[in-house]
């Protein structure tokens, strides 16, 4: 893998990885960039080519934005995946995360690619 970042708003990034998983012509491809809007306002791009796995080709549009109370983060993203068992081809979410100090609380919402939706909610302690 390679990464690059420029003057800490931009941020590039490409991976590969060959024979994953010891299987011969198990090759996946990442492609990524983000880029920081404003100081609390990034978006990215990613793409990935998991092809030759059956999972097919990826790519991703995210975004999150922290408010200005400087410790709530709203998170964003909307992905389409071609492979041929998906009962549809876009896959998206949101979420929140709200910093407790020492301690994050998050919740999201998203809807996968067998069109089912999920919700989460928790608290995650860093210690």
């Amino acid at each position: 893998s390679v990464d690059y970042t420029w003057n800490s708003r931009l941020e590039l990034s490409a991976a590969a990885a060959f024979n994953g998983a010891g299987i011969d012509g198990n090759d996946i491809f990442f492609l990524g960039a983000r880029y920081a809007v404003v100081d609390n306002a990034r978006v990215g791009l990613n793409y990935v080519d998991a092809d030759d796995s059956g999972e097919g080709k990826t790519i991703a549009l995210y975004g999150d934005y922290t408010l200005a109370d400087g410790r709530t983060n709203l998170e964003a993203y909307i992905a389409n995946n071609d492979r041929d068992s998906n009962e549809t081809d876009n896959a998206f979410g949101i979420g929140v995360n709200y910093d407790l100090g020492g301690a994050r609380l998050g919740a999201s919402l998203q809807r996968d690619y067998a069109e089912n939706v999920t919700a989460d909610m928790g608290v995650r302690f860093e210690f």
